[in-house]
C-alpha cells in the first residue's frame, strides 16, 4: 500500500489549506510483479551468487512467484552459457530449472532476436 499527501484549497476570501493523508493500491506491488507480469517470452541470464551464471528460456511454461513469494522462479529450458556471456545449445532433455531467490543475485532479460524476412 503506497501513501499520498493531498492538499484541499479553499479559493474563497480566506485561503485554507488541509491536508489529507490517503492509501492507494499501485497496480503491481513491486517491480518484480511488474516485469514478469508483462514479459513474453525471451531469455534469461541468471546470475547465481556463487559466481556461475545459468542461461535458459523463458516462455510460457515459465513461472515467476508473486507476493509475498516473489523471487521465486521456474524458467522452462536450460542453455550452455559461455564464458562472455553467450547463449550455446539447449541443455539436452532438461525439464527447467527452479530457483530460490537465495540462490541469485540479479537477472538479465532478453528478447527473442528477430529473424530477417519474417
Amino acid at each position: 500500500m503506497h501513501y499520498a499527501d493531498c492538499l484541499a484549497v479553499d479559493t474563497g476570501h480566506d485561503l485554507q489549506v488541509n491536508a489529507t493523508r490517503y492509501a492507494y493500491q499501485a497496480p503491481y506491488p513491486t517491480a518484480w510483479d511488474f516485469v514478469f507480469d508483462q514479459t513474453g517470452e525471451g531469455f534469461v541470464l541468471v546470475h547465481l551468487k556463487d559466481g556461475d551464471v545459468l542461461g535458459g528460456y523463458w516462455g510460457r511454461q515459465s513461472y515467476a512467484g508473486s507476493v509475498p513469494n516473489d523471487g521465486d522462479i521456474y524458467i522452462e529450458a536450460v542453455y550452455d552459457v559461455g564464458e562472455s556471456g553467450v547463449f550455446g545449445r539447449r541443455i539436452p532433455n532438461t525439464r527447467g530449472v527452479l530457483l530460490r531467490k537465495e540462490q541469485y543475485s540479479y537477472i538479465e532479460l532478453f528478447s527473442v532476436p528477430q529473424v530477417e524476412g519474417s
